[in-house]
């Protein structure tokens, strides 16, 4: 690459101009399993090789390669292109933006042998650097729920057995109560969900009521700081003394 190029940097540590290049900036689409998008997965793929005026010889190559190792053994460092004048161009990654959910992060290095002066006055190499951004249209990523009912509100048969070891069927009740079970899980990306009311609000056992929320999912940041996907999971008992139809909810909204 010409020295007239775009200037690469990575933290404090500047590359000189056109050392290095982004070979590709891959931006992959993250789903849920219910196909929502929520997320970019962002792969910086760079390649270069050192050079300098005058031309560098073993020694420099060696003391290039230990400032490079240096400053890509950490993560968490802003990353970007600048122009030739030193002005920030389009291609740049804050780590600590607020939508950056996993900081930039080194996920692969290598030499490798581009040229026929390797060494001698070059090295070749590649650089990843990855970094999963929040892209979502909704909070809501994904919602399931199930209505369950037990008992018809008919008889209540039992069978019995007799002296003479021959069983019979007996009616305890002609009538019965029915229960249904109301239950869900919603996971929503930035804070708990509210869950939604009751089917039947005057036949539920609220002393039974289940509200549980789980521990969200981090993806890297320092400090657990940007968490998402919260879990919140409801269940709600009703019992009457007949059946009802059921008629659950196609989705959350």
């Amino acid at each position: 690459m010409s020295s007239s190029g775009l200037i690469f940097y990575y933290g404090g540590y500047q590359h000189p101009a056109g050392e290095v290049y982004p070979a590709k900036i891959e931006v992959v689409p993250q789903f849920t399993a219910d196909g929502v998008r929520w997320a970019n997965q962002y792969t910086w793929r760079l390649k270069g090789d050192f050079f300098g005026d005058p031309e560098l010889d073993a020694s420099d190559v060696t003391g290039r390669i230990s400032g490079l190792v240096s400053a890509y053994r950490n993560d968490y460092q802003d990353c970007g292109f600048l122009l030739p004048d030193g002005s920030q161009s389009a291609h740049y990654m804050r780590t600590n933006d607020q939508f950056n959910l996993s900081g930039n992060r080194v996920v692969y290095r290598s030499w490798d042998n581009e040229t026929p002066t390797e060494y001698a006055n070059t090295r070749s190499f590649s650089i990843g650097i990855s970094s999963l951004w929040q892209d979502s249209y909704d909070n809501i990523l994904g919602w399931t729920e199930s209505t369950e009912r037990t008992g018809t509100g008919g008889p209540i048969k039992e069978a019995r057995a007799t002296w003479r070891g021959e069983p019979y069927m007996y009616t305890v009740a002609n009538k019965s109560k029915v229960t249904h079970v109301q239950q869900g899980e919603i996971v929503s990306l930035q804070t708990w969900a509210t869950p939604p009311e009751p089917y039947w609000p005057e036949e539920e056992l609220v002393h039974l009521r289940v509200i549980q929320q789980n521990s969200p999912k981090h993806w890297g940041s320092p400090g657990y700081g940007k968490p998402t996907h919260f879990v919140l999971r409801y269940k709600y008992i009703f019992q009457r003394l007949g059946p009802s139809p059921i008629q659950p909810r196609y989705f959350y909204f």
